[in-house]
């Protein structure tokens, strides 16, 4: 089986990170809570997973709380995994767990796992954990449940230059010209994955969502840190807008 990837979901300290630890080596974990994914939002985690679902060789596990049928069935068919599970663990015992540990939010998990347990349904029939990676991996690469996978209507691209030769040549401008993000004002690392969230990319101070057509002018694009961009988004106004404007003769 050349591509497995299966999510666990269940309340806080049900035991899914432990399970998942225990996969067989080659599988990578996927979890919100880590230092990779915390700091920058769940939509920068979801983004990262979603990614999983073109990759015919794909070998991960994926924590999610997912207590009710349609947040399991948005996540299953975003990710387009090929099992899923449940982790009944009972609440005296994710209540201990969770107390147990050495963490700022245990206060948060603690009201988590009854509000988890409030919301729960089993209309999709999701199956338990089997109790093994060994079960697991003798089970077919089918995804448990019929899943439809999610579509989100593309937006409009009319005016959208991105994807242009003109637009690409003012990207690698961009790129060679400035050095830290116009946001944050921290050193933008390049070599890091178009997806990284410390990645770069270029930040439009005229936003093409808000109907600015065609190839800015470079005083009008500045380099950013892919998080910092997603953060700024349609928020910014004329006034910063002018603000960031860079003089071009002065680089």
């Amino acid at each position: 089986m050349s591509r497995l990837v299966a999510i666990l979901f269940g309340p806080p300290g049900a035991g899914k990170t432990t399970i998942a630890r225990q996969a067989p080596e080659g599988f990578r974990i996927f979890d919100r809570d880590d230092p990779e994914w915390k700091p920058y939002g769940e939509t920068f985690f979801r983004r990262g997973i979603s990614r999983l679902a073109e990759d015919p060789n794909a070998r991960a596990v994926i924590i999610r709380s997912g207590a009710t049928s349609s947040a399991r069935r948005r996540t299953i068919g975003e990710i387009n995994a090929t099992h899923a599970f449940l982790i009944l663990t009972d609440p005296a015992t994710c209540h201990y767990r969770v107390g147990h540990r050495r963490r700022e939010d245990k206060r948060h998990s603690q009201a988590a796992v009854d509000t988890w347990y409030a919301k729960l349904d089993r209309k999709d029939q999701l199956p338990e954990w089997p109790g093994s990676w060994d079960a697991v991996l003798s089970m077919p690469a089918l995804t448990p449940m019929p899943i439809t996978r999610v579509c989100r209507k593309s937006p409009s691209k009319a005016g959208d230059p991105r994807g242009t030769q003109d637009w690409k040549r003012l990207r690698a401008q961009v790129y060679g010209e400035e050095t830290h993000c116009c946001k944050c004002g921290l050193y933008v690392d390049q070599s890091l994955s178009r997806y990284h969230p410390m990645g770069r990319t270029v930040h439009h101070l005229d936003p093409v969502g808000r109907g600015y057509a065609g190839v800015p002018h470079r005083s009008r694009v500045r380099l950013c840190h892919r998080a910092c961009n997603s953060e700024i988004g349609m928020n910014t106004c004329t006034s910063e807008s002018r603000s960031l404007t860079v003089n071009i003769s002065m680089i």
